[in-house]
């Protein structure tokens, strides 16, 4: 296989192309819950477990939200 030759170890699997699925569905803005039910995990959990570290933005999301809330005026 070419990809061994140069110099993967591992073959891919047809499960690596479902979490790149997933990825690149939460980078084009796919909301978290909706990538759930895509990916059929019974509980939330599990898809934050799994592809929380690519939404870094909800981090900033949150800081907003709790300055609007508590009245400051930077985010």
């Amino acid at each position: 296989m070419k990809a061994q030759t140069k110099g993967l170890a591992k073959r891919p699997r047809i499960h690596d192309l479902r979490h790149t699925n997933a990825s690149w569905l939460l980078h084009a803005g796919l909301n978290i819950y909706m990538l759930q039910k895509h990916l059929g995990h019974k509980s939330i959990t599990t898809t934050l477990d799994r592809y929380s570290h690519l939404l870094p933005e909800g981090l900033h999301d949150t800081t907003a939200a709790m300055n609007r809330a508590f009245g400051s005026r930077a985010s």
